[in-house]
Parts: C-alpha cells; sequence; structure tokens
C-alpha cells in the first residue's frame, strides 16, 4: 500500500473550559498579557463576560497549533473582528510541522454550556 498524500487543509479543534480560563485570569492576571494581544484584550474586556471571549480565543490558537501539527508563538496567531462582527484569525508568517506556508485561514468559534469551541481550517 503507498502512503497517501496528506490534504491541502489542515484543520484543528479545540474546546476551552470557561470556567478554566476565568480562574486563570484571576489567579494570573500577567497570563492574558502572555497569551492575548492588546486588541483581543481590548474587546474581550468590554464584554459582559471577558472571559468567555478570553476562552474563545485561546481555543482558536490552540486549534492552529494543531492544524499546524506543531507549536508556535501565542503572538503569532490573533483573533480579529470583521465589520460584522464574524472571527477571522491574523496570522504571522508560520509553516506546518512539514515545512508548507499557510495560504488561507478560515475560523468558526462558539461558546455554550460553559465551553468556547474553535475550528480552524489552514489552506497550505
Amino acid at each position: 500500500m503507498s502512503p497517501v498524500p496528506l490534504a491541502r487543509t489542515r484543520v484543528g479543534v479545540d474546546v476551552v473550559d470557561v470556567e478554566r480560563m476565568r480562574a486563570l485570569l484571576e489567579r494570573r492576571p500577567r497570563a492574558a498579557l502572555r497569551l492575548f494581544s492588546d486588541a483581543e484584550r481590548g474587546w474581550c474586556s468590554s464584554r459582559r463576560r471577558p472571559w468567555v471571549h478570553y476562552a474563545a480565543r485561546f481555543a482558536a490558537k490552540e486549534a492552529v497549533r494543531k492544524a499546524l501539527g506543531r507549536a508556535c508563538p501565542w503572538a503569532s496567531v490573533e483573533v480579529r473582528r470583521q465589520g460584522g462582527g464574524a472571527p477571522y484569525l491574523a496570522l504571522a508568517p508560520l509553516v506546518t510541522a512539514d515545512g508548507l506556508r499557510i495560504t488561507g485561514a478560515s475560523l468558526s468559534l462558539t461558546h455554550d454550556g460553559g465551553v468556547a469551541i474553535a475550528v480552524v481550517a489552514l489552506e497550505v
């Protein structure tokens, strides 16, 4: 049997417990400085329940790492919002574990029932 080539789309999914994110941010406020950009912190902090939005953004960053097949600096992945409010990824130049360059990215975020979920698709 011959090896099957990898797809041109890499998918990553992550789930974050919202209360764990809340506890982290309360115990270690500086964690937000390390994990999130100024813009992300500004937007999340402006919301009624900021920890929910922090959890979704953290899930997105983890989903990107999973889609890449390797770790990357937290600062190299930022969740931004389009004019209509839809989230999208702003990525520093990143490559997959096998050296492929990312040419496009899609992001879906949701939160309900105490969890935040992110699904990321990277085109390589």
